[in-house]
């Protein structure tokens, strides 16, 4: 029982490790967007600049931020379609990049 209560509590740390808040390299200007996500990409902006997390927030390493800064339209209109939902059906992001 032991064993699989310590098996139980690594892959929760590993949730934890995987899912943890990053804050952005806020040195940097959030990448240039398509015109149709310009407003959430503000939007983000503030957010992240009220929100700094505290002095232990780890900082999104620089060759991951590089990684989505490359694909930053993408995410924000993934994350419109997922937000907007469709006529009370669930959403996902790979379905709202399809439609």
């Amino acid at each position: 029982m032991e064993m699989i209560a310590s098996e139980i509590n690594e892959m929760l740390r590993f949730y934890d490790e995987m899912t943890e808040y990053m804050k952005p390299p806020m040195e940097y200007e959030l990448p240039v967007v398509d015109k149709r996500v310009e407003k959430v990409r503000s939007h983000l902006l503030v957010q992240a600049s009220t929100y700094l997390g505290g002095k232990n927030t780890p900082e999104l390493p620089q060759e991951l931020w590089e990684v989505i800064s490359g694909c930053f339209s993408s995410v924000l209109w993934a994350s419109i379609g997922c937000s907007k939902g469709a006529g009370g059906k669930y959403q996902n992001e790979a379905k709202a990049r399809y439609e």
